[in-house]
């Protein structure tokens, strides 16, 4: 736990990186949103200071790349709708609004599957990402189970692997995560608004497929019954092998 003076210190400093930044006083460019170790969520083109074994600096990454766009808006995902027609399945009141996409709906039927779908791209068949199958991926999101009668699954969906739909994890109710695929846990950190950030590695030996592009979606549900009310934010997929960051220590 950071004591009271190291907390205050954080703030402080991160609250005043906005305004010099603001007053043009320091340039400082990042065009992606980051996140500080204990989940905090700072702004695109803003530094991140921390204190890492006593010292206090700005923390850096490694240069990476969102492959997925628009994140803070999620304009370029979608939302999969599946058997729900109010017999199978019934809309509570799904979308995508202000960067938050809520999947709201309750199965009504145990014989047939309905499900509402969260896709990190335009459509389920917009197999927007071309991966090096050569490679590793960290994909992470932000995500809040208000009501879920089964676990959450995270899958890719395309060419890239050899079946059209590969698991990559599942999510309990209580944020426990299990991989699968070769897949790897490497963080759950909490946020604001009831909201976990969970970061998973994807492994080269996941992509074995005879193609190279894929896209991702989060299901629930099928044909339990019962309401599922999931949310989710801020996803992010970059082509590297874990979660790593360098401090970089300054004279405050």
């Amino acid at each position: 736990m950071r004591d009271d003076l190291e907390f205050m210190w954080l703030s402080y400093m991160n609250k005043r990186a906005a305004v010099l930044q603001r007053n043009k006083l320091i340039q400082f460019s990042r065009n992606s949103i980051a996140y500080l170790s204990d989940g905090t969520l700072v702004n695109t083109n803003l530094p991140r200071f921390e204190v890492v074994n006593g010292r206090k600096g700005i923390l850096v990454e490694e240069g990476t790349t969102n492959l997925i766009q628009n994140t803070s808006t999620l304009s370029n995902c979608s939302l999969w709708f599946l058997g729900i027609d109010n017999v199978k399945g019934v809309n509570w009141g799904s979308q995508i609004t202000n960067g938050v996409a809520r999947t709201y709906w309750q199965q009504l039927d145990t014989s047939s599957y309905a499900a509402i779908r969260f896709v990190l791209s335009k459509n389920s068949s917009d197999y927007a990402y071309t991966i090096n199958k050569r490679a590793p991926y960290v994909i992470s999101f932000d995500v809040r189970i208000d009501l879920s009668q089964t676990n959450l699954s995270l899958y890719a969906r395309g060419t890239a692997t050899s079946v059209t739909e590969k698991a990559i994890c599942g999510i309990s109710t209580n944020y426990s995560v299990t991989c699968q695929n070769g897949c790897v846990h490497l963080a759950t950190i909490d946020r604001d608004n009831g909201f976990k950030r969970i970061s998973i590695q994807i492994p080269s030996s996941f992509w074995d497929g005879s193609g190279n592009t894929t896209t991702f979606f989060f299901a629930a549900g099928g044909v339990t019954l019962g309401v599922y009310d999931i949310s989710y934010r801020y996803p992010q997929l970059e082509q590297k092998s874990h979660l790593s960051m360098v401090h970089v220590l300054l004279k405050f």
